[in-house]
């Protein structure tokens, strides 16, 4: 696992993340602590990290996307686009063109994905969840908690999936990957489960040593296992042949997580 400081722009929380497939990981947005410990600073700006050189370096400043935090930001046809909120915005990172693509009069939180085609989805909720969401099959997927959801954007229709048991003393706050093919997994504080969406079946795993709910669970296909990345030394692995968390030894991780972007990239 490879570590770096932030040195040269700013760092901070909620800072929005995405590679564009080739040498750079963009950072959108962000807040930071002023010299109370307050998260008051507010970051509008793109930068982004050379995977080749090792360094950050600065892309652009003051721009007017909205929301610095709770942001998602994707690649597509060598643009940046960063949705906030149900605000959708575009920057050319060669010309440092900025542009309002779409806006609304809607200002709840929002949660979005990238169907990798050409379509962007949003949902808003009054109230603050944490929502994983993927393509599966022409729909989309929605795992808030322990409820599945799936919206068929043809029809217009959600459906529901369904809710994953745990016991009753669970705090039902969880996080959630998708493997690509038809496996989805979900970590709570008491319980780690498998529930496969062809045959509507849940499986109980093997449930890891340490939670919080704030953190990336990700998936590693090449591998056929999972990262926890919680940090500060508590980074663990799960290998799904032998249902199994393991500590990662030695990964020189001390950093704590909370609300963290995470990239998995390949050499």
């Amino acid at each position: 696992m490879y570590q770096s400081d932030i040195v040269g722009v700013n760092g901070g929380h909620y800072i929005s993340v995405c590679h564009d497939g080739d040498s750079y990981i963009y950072l959108v947005g962000g807040i930071g602590l002023d010299v109370e410990n307050k998260y008051t600073l507010c970051f509008d700006r793109v930068d982004r990290f050379n995977l080749d050189s090792e360094r950050f370096e600065h892309v652009a400043q003051e721009l007017t996307f909205g929301r610095r935090k709770f942001s998602n930001s994707f690649f597509h046809k060598n643009l940046l686009y960063i949705v906030n909120d149900s605000d959708i915005s575009s920057l050319d990172v060669n010309t440092k063109e900025f542009l309002k693509v779409s806006t609304s009069e809607d200002v709840s939180l929002a949660f979005s994905c990238f169907d990798g085609i050409d379509n962007v989805y949003i949902k808003t909720n009054m109230m603050f969840t944490r929502y994983t969401t993927f393509f599966h099959n022409n729909l989309l997927y929605i795992v808030n908690g322990l409820e599945i959801k799936s919206y068929n954007s043809q029809a217009r229709t959600y459906r529901e999936v369904t809710k994953i048991t745990s016991t009753e003393n669970d705090d039902h706050n969880s996080l959630c990957c998708f493997d690509g093919i038809d496996n989805i997994y979900i970590k709570t504080k008491l319980m780690f489960t498998r529930y496969t969406l062809s045959t509507k079946r849940q499986v109980s795993l093997q449930v890891c040593p340490i939670h919080e709910d704030l953190m990336s669970l990700v998936y590693d296909a090449a591998g056929s296992r999972i990262f926890y990345f919680f940090g500060e030394g508590e980074n663990h692995l799960y290998s799904i042949q032998d249902d199994t968390w393991t500590l990662l030894l030695n990964d020189n991780d001390s950093a704590y997580h909370l609300n963290q972007g995470i990239c998995l990239i390949r050499d």
